[in-house]
């Protein structure tokens, strides 16, 4: 069977020199995490690699089209459209392209310290849910902006700005879950900024567990769940925490009164609105009001 490592129709790549990659390693701002190696393989039929010994970097294997295969601790991983697959530095493997339907691949190998924090848990199939969705459009474009900045040469403010661009390119692999919710998804993004402005509109209220599952249509459980996810709090604390980034801007901005605050802000009880504003700011309310006088007057 023919096997190649790459020399296919439309095919890119940029390898970097060991004197770069050295000096990369030794440059305080991207030896954490540097590139050393890039490249987009369209259609790449008959694509084939084989490591026994493994490579000195991590190697970022990304389909957008097609199929493929890596063979890893003993397992073949199948690779479809919108997955990705993160090898281990060191590690055996051997990868390549489905015979009937060949990858696309894009795929980087890197170094630095931060590599391992990026490939953590990525050493399996990892997917988009939506792989149609044009977040795969805006990965491609980093890729892109990554590799034309080494394409260009390796003057130092090239290579930094790979470097910078590398972080937010593996990241969209990473932490997919965390930067790549689809905002089309019932519970996701558009149902937060929906609750937050049902509890701009009813601050001066009691907003209790109840009134945002009636909003949303949640069981109390789905809907702690969802707040947790996208704001890393529960519904109960976010209510919170928008009363006292209101506090804060009224007591910048106007000169109510305590008590007044408390009533706009929906919070009944002065001493333990205090203690809330304390915890949340370190400061007192009218510490905090002095503060913002005192900024103003010097600026």
């Amino acid at each position: 069977m023919l096997q190649l490592k790459d020399g296919f129709k439309g095919s890119r790549m940029v390898v970097l020199p060991p004197p770069v990659t050295e000096a990369l390693g030794r440059d305080p701002f991207t030896s954490r995490l540097y590139l050393t190696d890039i490249g987009h393989f369209p259609h790449a039929r008959h694509h084939f690699r084989s490591r026994p010994e493994g490579a000195d970097a991590w190697i970022l294997l990304y389909c957008t089209d097609g199929a493929g295969w890596v063979d890893y601790r003993g397992t073949r991983h199948v690779l479809g459209p919108g997955q990705s697959f993160i090898i281990p530095a060191g590690a055996p493997h051997a990868y390549g392209a489905d015979d009937a339907a060949p990858w696309t691949l894009y795929w980087v190998h890197f170094k630095g310290d931060m590599a391992p924090y990026f490939a953590e848990g990525c050493d399996r199939v990892c997917a988009m849910a939506d792989p149609d969705h044009d977040r795969i459009t805006g990965r491609t474009t980093l890729f892109e902006e990554l590799f034309l900045a080494v394409e260009a040469g390796f003057g130092d403010e090239q290579l930094r700005y790979a470097c910078a661009t590398l972080y937010h390119f593996l990241g969209t692999f990473r932490y997919l879950q965390a930067g790549y919710q689809t905002r089309r998804e019932e519970d996701g993004l558009d149902i937060i900024a929906r609750c937050r402005d049902f509890i701009r509109e009813h601050i001066e209220q009691h907003i209790s567990l109840e009134d945002l599952c009636r909003f949303t249509g949640f069981s109390p459980a789905r809907c702690n769940a969802v707040f947790k996810r996208h704001t890393g709090m529960t519904p109960g604390a976010y209510v919170q925490e928008m009363r006292i980034q209101l506090a804060m801007q009224l007591f910048d901005l106007t000169d109510l009164h305590v008590n007044q605050v408390c009533h706009k802000v929906g919070i009944e009880d002065p001493y333990y609105f205090s203690r809330l504003f304390r915890k949340r700011t370190g400061s007192s309310p009218s510490a905090w009001r002095r503060q913002g006088q005192k900024s103003t007057n010097q600026s």
